[in-house]
């Protein structure tokens, strides 16, 4: 029994030291903060109806992390994508602008349409896993005119704070940014066309975490 408890300590004491040094390598950064790439195509500010835009994400295992600048070995990993839209033109801002949309989704991506209790929607699920490269794909098809605003993001943190990964401190947050159209604007100049102040401005407040980190896209369609 004290044999048994002995080598229960020294694991213990083996597991935490281990910990502390992972900890220390890592105790300037505030947070892991993972990124990967989307690309929403065409890129235009403004679609006819049954037009047809496409979103897709296509990427190694190898997932580039922002605080430490180097990239580590995620696999198996979900990184739990969602899409949400909002109609910038209603004042409730309750992300049911999805119901404006034909979503195209092939069967071989775990993707699928998610109704909350208030009405709102949205498409969430898992990226496939195919030979170490995560790929996801779908296409929108716009059936009413108005002002959106789409995010293809991650949400992590709802769904996956309990994942790991070789050398992660536990004590530091893990966060996943969806980098779309490698960085650029994506019509973030159309939120100021909305409405809806309170919204409006909750995301310019703090437009790079709110908008750009979240895969935002803004667009007007026309009939």
């Amino acid at each position: 029994m004290r044999l048994t408890l002995f080598f229960h300590l020294v694991l213990l004491f083996s597991n935490c030291e281990s910990c502390s040094k992972e900890c220390k390598a890592v105790r300037d950064l505030p947070s892991y903060h993972f990124e990967i790439p989307a690309t929403l195509s065409p890129t235009k500010a403004s679609f006819r109806i049954g037009d047809t835009i496409t979103i897709s994400s296509s990427f190694g295992d190898q997932v580039w992390e922002r605080s430490a600048c180097q990239r580590h070995p995620l696999i198996d990993y979900n990184f739990a994508p969602e899409l949400l839209i909002e109609n910038l033109e209603d004042t409730l801002a309750n992300a049911r602008g999805l119901y404006d949309f034909e979503v195209i989704v092939e069967a071989r991506f775990d993707f699928n349409q998610w109704v909350k209790a208030d009405s709102s929607t949205c498409y969430s699920g898992r990226y496939a896993d195919d030979r170490r490269q995560y790929q996801l794909a779908y296409q929108l098809i716009p059936q009413s005119p108005g002002l959106y605003c789409l995010t293809h993001r991650s949400a992590y943190l709802e769904f996956g704070n309990n994942q790991d990964f070789d050398g992660r401190c536990p004590t530091l947050e893990t966060k996943i940014a969806v980098k779309l159209n490698e960085g650029s604007g994506n019509n973030i100049h159309l939120l100021h066309d909305s409405p809806n102040r309170r919204w409006r401005d909750s995301l310019l407040l703090q437009p790079q975490e709110r908008f750009h980190n979240a895969g935002g896209y803004c667009f007007y369609v026309i009939p």
